[in-house]
């Protein structure tokens, strides 16, 4: 087996440990490993979005982001690095040639994405590292470079890079059309959040960070904890959703004035889910909660906590 299809395993401290398994193969057993998301964020604030390839046997068509497992003992940096080589050639040459252009942790604490998918195809125990590549080049230049590379990636049929607000409205809103549904969405709100912390040290946020970070609040304030985390938790194991759930109490994308300051939000009603819209279109679609927001319980839990603020 080529040493690029073997990975070596972690134990849950996330140290490498002896022995090496194929990926398809941690991926059936459950087996814990390590890997890395890479974030691309141009000069004007546009991040790279892309939809898997339908040939894929997991995911096919859903949105996702540039991911990469790490090879037999190799360190986060460099299998960032080599993401970005494998995945973004064209912008990996552009990153390399500019002066500018940086690669960073967007967070310091690796966590654990912990996802089982349906019909037993793939149990993921990954040790998730997540790094920001800032280029000096807008969102126009860059997809010129994606164009390039387009008929070389295998794994995805379409990139693209999407506004922030445009990110956080598909996030929020169109969570189902995600990979892994039931947990990615939640882990790239919180990832997304980090990115406009990055960009609020150089000046005012861009618009959809504002929804993003306000949806993060929200969820601190009522104790709810991060979609992942940085301990490892077999009972955290994440399944797959089976069927649509109401947006209980998500902050609106764009703030709805009020009648009266009593009066509570709307809490938006399901909606069934549907298959991914194409990335360039800003068509409206059902939503999905973040992994702490689950199901009807949740929903009637805001409606009482509504009610009760109302009188």
């Amino acid at each position: 087996m080529p040493e690029e299809d073997q990975i070596r395993p972690v134990n849950a401290a996330g140290d490498y440990i002896d022995g090496r398994v194929g990926i398809d193969d941690a991926h059936r057993r459950g087996v814990m490993h390590k890997g890395v998301w890479l974030h691309v964020l141009t000069l004007d604030n546009h991040l790279l979005l892309l939809r898997r390839s339908s040939s894929m046997a997991t995911c096919a068509g859903g949105l996702s982001i540039v991911g990469e497992h790490s090879w037999l003992g190799e360190s986060d940096e460099r299998c960032a690095r080599r993401a970005l080589r494998e995945e973004l050639p064209g912008l990996a040459a552009r990153a390399a040639a500019s002066a500018t252009a940086s690669l960073h942790p967007l967070r310091a604490v690796p966590r654990w994405f912990l996802y089982d998918y349906p019909d037993d195809l793939r149990r993921d125990r990954a040790l998730i590292s997540e790094w920001l590549l800032t280029l000096s080049i807008n969102g126009t230049q860059a997809q010129a470079l994606l164009r390039q590379q387009a008929a070389e990636h295998a794994e995805a049929s379409e990139m693209r890079f999407v506004s922030i607000a445009e990110y956080a409205r598909r996030l929020l809103q169109e969570s189902h059309s995600f990979c892994a549904p039931g947990l990615l969405p939640s882990a790239l709100v919180d990832s997304v959040a980090d990115v406009c912390h990055v960009l609020r040290t150089k000046g005012p946020a861009p618009e959809g960070c504002g929804a993003v970070l306000a949806w993060r609040r929200h969820d601190r304030l009522r104790g709810a904890e991060t979609a992942l985390q940085e301990d490892f938790d077999q009972e955290r194991t994440h399944a797959p959703w089976h069927q649509p759930y109401s947006l209980a109490s998500a902050p609106p994308l764009v703030p709805q004035p009020h009648t009266s300051a009593s009066a509570p939000p709307p809490v938006p009603q399901p909606h069934p889910s549907a298959s991914a819209p194409p990335l360039t279109s800003a068509g409206a679609r059902g939503a999905r909660p973040r992994a702490a927001l689950r199901g009807p319980a949740a929903a009637d839990a805001v409606r009482r906590q509504a009610t009760r603020a109302a009188a």
